[in-house]
């Protein structure tokens, strides 16, 4: 386009008076020296001048020389272009040229794209009009892909600066570690939008993936996997404490692990997360595609400093409340353990006083029913005074059991405890409070197994259960019910263990539910207090749940409830099953109680000594009796051989009767002894100083019982006389 020959294309470029074609040729060159392209259009949008830079545009484009030259109409060229391709840039500066063309603006800009194969591409078109006559106009178009890829940089800088302060406010506003992490992986894939983004925390020399995000199903069996440190693309970047880039893992030595290769990764880079030296961690993105993320490195170095920041943060406060809930939770125990404390000895305070109750309690009906048997004794059964003095007997033995259930209330053992089958006991135990209880309230009975047996006590037992049948029965009083007992075996496993407080193995479980009122949550908890009740005065004293978990204990068990008001109540009884036999039913009668040996009493209730004397010489003894046990220890010395039995009361002035057991051993090993007591505990206990009695009794005393137990004690003294123990 520099020969004489092109030179028509500047003619009529303006208008001169001077020598035409010198000035036309001057403004040609003009042309041609500018860098940008340049054509020049009449008022009817011809082609009158374009530059070489005009020409070689056209050429880079692909576009038909013919229709960009002078002579060709450029409006036309924006109209095909709209036409071909739908060009809403072409289409707008169609519009923009035609004002300017038509003097409604003098100037008009546009940026548009232009990309190629080889880069992206973006030009800016300046159409001007010229001051003369003609309305002519100027357009030329600027390459300006340089500019705008500085500031596609800057603008993704700034963008990475942005997201960075996000992290930085948006992680630290959070303070639970799991979400620190999530919001951190959200903020960087948003802002490069890898197609994963992965987070892994260091524990000592192992590495735990902790989150990635979006989702991937084929990483979510992984989130528990740990890999070892220096192993890998993650482990080495931590190792290493550097930033690891892999174009390709799938062709890298380094990445070892299939997860991510399974899960479609193809590029990856791993970034440490370091924190005062320390590195806690490290930051994962990956990408389906071939993508060199260390052009990003910048960005991901930077967020690593703030995410450091941020897990440390966390860190710390998942381990402070780590260690507070822990707290808490010693506290709790602490406190549970202060309250079980506290009830124990409430339990064994209630206990000591009831045993002291007790003893003096037995001392005043071992007097009431022996006279009352004695003055049976002589009078003609079948008279008024014989059946008013079966009624006296009647109810000393009902304050006998009272004092019993008192005794219980201290959880000790008042009697030896036998093989029991439960099966037997239950059902006589229903039988007996069925006519005790109003017909509107209906009893079932689910017994699953004919031998489960425990042991124990029988008549505690019976107890027991009769104590939750009235409670039950007295909830539903008034609008009725069904009252429900079951008995099964049940075996506790470790789990269960430790809820229920019992030692694994096999037990007997008896559930007793009726559909009451209920008992509500403030009371639920106190139930099992002594003294505790929520009935009118008269109709209970709030002992009877006491005495109830004293006997369950006593037994080795535990006793549960659980209850809604206006639904029911249910407690959950479990008794350790035992493997020994229950004892024959048919057992022969004593025979031969009555016998003609010395007997010495000792008891300083001279009621209950006069009684025991009473008795004794009515069956043929002989009876030396004592009131002060010093006195009695005074006459055995005189005569040692001159007694056969010796019965003592423990609770004595001066010198009790483990005291006197011990004075009259000394003098006399072999000589057998009976000690009769209020308090339960010489029983129970173990490690005492009672072991060379022969028979320990409790009071009030049963006198066939003691009959029995004095001619089995002097009958073994005899055919053993070397032996102090059955």
């Amino acid at each position: 386009m520099g020969s004489s020959s092109d030179l028509h294309y500047a003619k009529d470029f303006i208008s001169v008076t001077t020598n035409e074609k010198n000035v036309s040729l001057f403004n040609y060159h003009v042309l041609n020296s500018l860098a940008c392209s340049v054509c020049v259009l009449n008022e009817s949008g011809d082609i009158v001048a374009v530059n070489d830079s005009w020409l070689s545009f056209g050429r880079q484009n692909e576009a038909n020389l013919d229709t960009i030259i002078p002579g060709n109409n450029y409006l036309q060229a924006c109209r095909n272009a709209i036409d071909s391709a739908e060009d809403s840039y072409a289409s707008s500066a169609l519009d923009g040229i035609g004002k300017v063309i038509s003097a409604k603006m003098d100037r008009y800009e546009i940026e548009y794209p232009c990309h190629s194969a080889e880069a992206q591409r973006w030009f800016l078109m300046q159409c001007t009009s010229m001051i003369d006559s003609e309305r002519r106009v100027v357009i030329a178009h600027f390459d300006i892909s340089r500019s705008k890829m500085l500031e596609k940089r800057l603008l993704a800088k700034e963008n990475e600066m942005q997201a960075i302060s996000d992290i930085h406010r948006q992680a630290n506003a959070e303070i639970h570690l799991d979400r620190v992490i999530r919001t951190i992986l959200q903020q960087v894939s948003k802002t490069l939008k890898p197609d994963l983004c992965l987070l892994f925390l260091a524990e000592g020399n192992e590495l735990k993936l902790r989150d990635f995000y979006p989702d991937n199903e084929d990483l979510l069996e992984h989130t528990q996997t740990k890999h070892k440190v220096g192993l890998c693309l993650c482990g080495l970047s931590i190792s290493q404490k550097k930033s690891i880039y892999a174009l390709d893992i799938h062709h890298d030595p380094r990445c070892t692990l299939q997860e991510c290769k399974k899960a479609g990764i193809r590029s990856f880079a791993s970034i440490p997360l370091t924190k005062n030296a320390e590195v806690i961690g490290c930051l994962g993105v990956a990408s389906k595609e071939v993508r060199d993320f260390s052009e990003n490195s910048t960005f991901l170095e930077s967020v690593a400093e703030d995410v450091a920041l941020c897990l440390d943060n966390a860190l710390l406060y998942d381990k402070l409340e780590m260690y507070s809930q822990k707290l808490q939770n010693e506290l709790e125990a602490r406190k549970k353990l202060e309250e079980q404390l506290i009830h124990k000895h409430k339990m064994e305070a209630v206990g000591t006083l009831s045993s002291g109750i007790a003893h003096d309690f037995n001392n005043i009906l071992a007097a009431i029913l022996g006279y009352t048997e004695c003055a049976k004794g002589e009078i003609e059964p079948g008279s008024q005074a014989h059946d008013d003095l079966d009624e006296v007997l009647t109810a000393g033995k009902r304050a006998a059991e009272l004092i019993r259930q008192i005794l219980n209330f201290s959880q000790k053992k008042t009697e030896q405890f036998k093989p029991i089958n439960l099966s037997p006991t239950i059902a006589e135990t229903v039988q007996m409070i069925r006519a005790t209880i109003p017909t509107t309230i209906e009893i079932k009975t689910v017994i699953e197994g004919d031998d489960i047996t425990i042991q124990g006590s029988e008549s505690q037992l019976q107890q027991v259960l009769l104590n939750l049948f009235t409670n039950s029965a007295h909830a539903m009083e008034k609008e009725g019910g069904a009252l429900a007992v079951k008995l099964k075996v049940r075996q506790i496993n470790k789990a269960d263990s430790a809820d229920l407080n019992l030692k694994p193995g096999d037990y007997a479980h008896i559930a007793v539910t009726d559909t009451g009122k209920g008992i509500s949550a403030e009371n639920i908890d106190k139930i099992f207090d002594p003294y505790f009740t929520t009935k009118k005065m008269g109709k209970g004293s709030g002992i009877g749940l006491s005495v109830v978990a004293g006997i369950i204990a006593s037994h080795d068990g535990e006793i549960f409830v659980d209850s809604t008001v206006g639904k029911g109540t249910r407690f959950d009884l479990y008794l350790p099953l035992t493997n020994e036999p229950v004892p024959s039913l048919n057992e022969t009668a004593v025979q031969g109680i009555k016998g003609n040996e010395h007997v010495l009493i000792v008891d300083d209730e001279p009621a209950i000594v006069n009684l025991l004397k009473r008795k004794l010489e009515y069956w043929g003894y002989q009876v030396s009796a004592f009131c002060e046990s010093p006195k009695a220890l005074s006459a055995f010395e005189r005569q040692p051989q001159a007694f056969d039995l010796i019965i003592t009361d423990q609770a004595m002035p001066k010198l009790p009767g483990d005291k006197l057991l011990k004075a009259i051993k000394k003098i006399r090993p072999s000589v057998p002894v009976i000690i009769c007591t209020g308090y339960n505990s010489i029983i129970s206990d173990s490690g005492n100083d009672y072991g060379d009695a022969h028979t320990l009794l409790m009071k009030p005393i049963n006198m066939s019982i003691l009959a029995q137990s004095m001619r089995k004690a002097i009958d073994v003294s005899k055919a053993n006389p070397s032996s102090t123990q059955f």
